[in-house]
């Protein structure tokens, strides 16, 4: 959260994705975006250190948690687009695992109490609700998931990283009727 919030308010906007904040950071320039994914790894990894047995587990966990973390945040672009992302993944992901659900079912709860202020752009939660939504979900994997899953989750999570690197994810959401239909459900004309 305090990572996002130092992004949100201290950000440059004009560098964007890992490539971009990598690519800064390998020239010896360090931005909030950088700051942000570099400390955001290091909790991810102190989180999957505490539940993990093995390298493997504890690679896989990681970077469940972080990719997780920057997946909500790269939908908190347009009003309520991250909340309904974390609550759509915790009805897909965390719900059918039946494990582990006090873990989101307080944030989901939160998240749906804050839902219509949001949606109707009267705050937004920027990167810092968002990369808490989205650690939070990326433990709830990890914590109810087994590892066929997880696995699966991670490749997904990475071949959407790679295609936002690419492609915005804004976009791909305006083609797909039942992406768009989702994004602006709440927005009234908006």
């Amino acid at each position: 959260c305090l990572l996002g919030l130092v992004d949100d308010l201290l950000g440059d906007r004009s560098v964007l994705g890992f490539r971009g904040h990598l690519g800064r950071l390998a020239r010896g320039e360090l931005t909030t975006g950088g700051l942000k994914a570099l400390g955001g790894g290091v909790v991810a990894l102190f989180a999957a250190a505490a539940l993990s047995e093995g390298w493997p587990d504890l690679v896989v966990n990681a970077l469940l948690v972080a990719l997780a973390t920057n997946l909500v945040n790269l939908l908190d672009l347009r009003p309520g687009r991250a909340a309904k992302g974390f609550l759509l993944c915790c009805a897909l992901l965390v719900v059918p695992a039946s494990a582990h659900l006090a873990v989101v079912l307080p944030l989901a709860a939160a998240v749906l109490v804050y839902f219509p202020v949001d949606v109707r752009a009267r705050a937004m939660m920027g990167d810092a609700g968002s990369n808490v939504l989205g650690a939070v979900l990326g433990l709830a994997c990890v914590l109810g998931l087994g590892w066929q899953a997880r696995l699966a989750v991670l490749a997904a999570l990475v071949m959407v990283h790679l295609l936002a690197e690419t492609v915005s994810l804004s976009a791909i959401i305006e083609r797909v009727g039942v992406l768009r239909f989702l994004d602006n459900l709440g927005r009234g004309g908006q």
